[in-house]
């Protein structure tokens, strides 16, 4: 099976390709953050980022270990993989407890990682994309050397229309 990852910085763009790859037939996973962020927000609990990451965190790569396994088709496209949790934890300064960390280790996708970078053109704040500029940059930092260190190889994808970037990374995969 061949599991691509599409990762980056937050609010650039990956989501709107995410949904341009399903519309075209393709499997695709959504982000689990954002699952979960959403659903802590309806259900006013602190299981966030901003309030208790290291719960939230586990929350969220239990739900890609499942993802993972639910994964039937020959090709897939996941929003986020489970490396941006420890990317993020990293950019925190939280060391995550060794069974968090086996998670993290317990998922393989293809060697190559597309990666968005910070769009500051496109970036919008919401109620769970809450983070200034800096740590922005940080994040994106932080998940760009994850998968490195993990062996994935970084490609990144151009700052484009949406069509033009699905048709890059489509190319990409063929190659």
């Amino acid at each position: 099976m061949k599991r691509f990852v599409l990762t980056g910085a937050p609010g650039s763009g990956k989501t709107s390709v995410i949904e341009s790859l399903q519309q075209k037939g393709f499997t695709v996973f959504e982000e689990q953050a954002r699952v979960h962020i959403q659903l802590a927000l309806k259900h006013n609990t602190n299981i966030v980022p901003w309030g208790n990451h290291l719960a939230f965190s586990q929350n969220v790569a239990e739900a890609q270990l499942q993802q993972h396994h639910r994964q039937t088709s020959t090709l897939a496209f996941y929003d986020r993989g489970i490396l941006d949790g420890l990317a993020y934890l990293r950019e925190s300064k939280i060391e995550p407890p060794k069974d968090l960390l086996d998670k993290y280790q317990s998922i393989r996708y293809s060697p190559l990682v597309f990666f968005f970078s910070h769009w500051p053109e496109i970036h919008q704040n919401d109620e769970t994309r809450r983070e200034p500029e800096a740590q922005i940059l940080s994040i994106q930092t932080a998940i760009k050397n994850t998968y490195k260190e993990f062996g994935y190889k970084i490609i990144e994808v151009p700052k484009t229309a949406v069509d033009l970037r699905v048709d890059f990374i489509l190319k990409n995969i063929d190659e």
